[in-house]
């Protein structure tokens, strides 16, 4: 899946705040970081309130790594939720239309794009890294 398709897919999933929240998305993270299928990938939750979840996901072949020895990795920081739709909206918000090459949708800017990306660069040094082993 290229970025603009993960982006459409993360633009698809609801994830307002209030609203459905993250729980959806999140799901579909875990999934996306479980498909990549590679035993070196680590998977960190943690509830920041109740049914509200950070994910962290570490590349290492550290078999006893934990997420207190983070001190030199590369970071991307992304929340998951979008704000509600307002009333001016004028296109399905979770459609993911794709009109004269402009993707829209909620969160299409803030943040699902920067979600694919951040997956997608994540997905590429994992396989990167596991070349050069």
């Amino acid at each position: 899946m290229d970025v603009v398709e993960l982006t459409k897919k993360l633009v698809s999933i609801e994830s307002t705040d209030p609203g459905r929240y993250e729980n959806d998305i999140e799901s579909f993270i875990k999934k996306y970081l479980k498909n990549i299928n590679n035993d070196n990938i680590k998977i960190f939750e943690s509830e920041v309130i109740s049914e509200r979840k950070n994910i962290m996901a570490v590349y290492t072949k550290d078999d006893n790594y934990a997420i207190k020895d983070v001190y030199n990795e590369v970071v991307f920081i992304c929340h998951m939720d979008t704000v509600v739709v307002g009333n001016d909206w004028t296109k399905n918000a979770f459609n993911n239309d794709l009109i004269e090459g402009r993707l829209y949708g909620r969160g299409a800017t803030d943040m699902k794009s920067g979600i694919a990306v951040a997956l997608s660069v994540f997905k590429y040094i994992c396989e990167k890294y596991d070349r050069k082993s």
